[in-house]
């Protein structure tokens, strides 16, 4: 059962990520260890602990996220559709499911404000937006995004909100 590939590490951060994504709160290392082949041992091996997991999995998928923000002439949907994702994917629910400790839950906070001025940089430079106050704007933005995430039809709910609000 012990699978071992080139970049295992990358591997690793990689698979957390989509079952992350696919999962939500049902994802756990045991979903992560089948999926892969390996052995918990093989994952704490390169993460000494869950936190450890987390903070990379965390650091790499606000990357990517920030890399789907800042590409060249995104659209508006695409922009708050990757920025309703990155919502998703701090929600306190999730550190509270895995009991992550508070340095983690702060890094996520931090990556998540970084994300935002990146979004708010591209609103603006691509004229889907004004400049605004910051504060406000995501506010609304943010309370608007979490319960479109609740509708049935995410491209319907984030198609509204841009007739509404841009």
């Amino acid at each position: 059962m012990n699978k071992t590939f080139p970049n295992t590490e990358e591997v690793i951060l990689d698979k957390s990520i989509e079952l992350l994504k696919k999962e939500g709160l049902n994802f756990s290392v045991d979903s992560l260890v089948s999926s892969l082949h390996i052995s918990k041992k093989t994952v704490y091996r390169y993460y000494h602990s869950k936190e450890d997991l987390a903070l990379a999995l965390f650091k790499r998928a606000y990357q990517q996220f920030e890399n789907e923000i800042t590409k060249k002439d995104p659209s508006l949907h695409s922009l708050l559709v990757t920025y309703l994702k990155s919502l998703q994917f701090s929600r306190g629910d999730l550190f509270n499911r895995y009991s992550l400790n508070d340095q983690t839950k702060a890094y996520s906070d931090k990556l998540q404000d970084q994300l935002y001025i990146s979004l708010c940089q591209v609103l603006v430079a691509c004229d889907y937006a004004k400049p605004v106050s910051i504060k406000g704007f995501r506010l609304v933005l943010e309370g608007s995004l979490l319960e479109i995430s609740k509708s049935q039809d995410i491209d319907q709910g984030i198609d509204s909100l841009i007739a509404l609000v841009f």
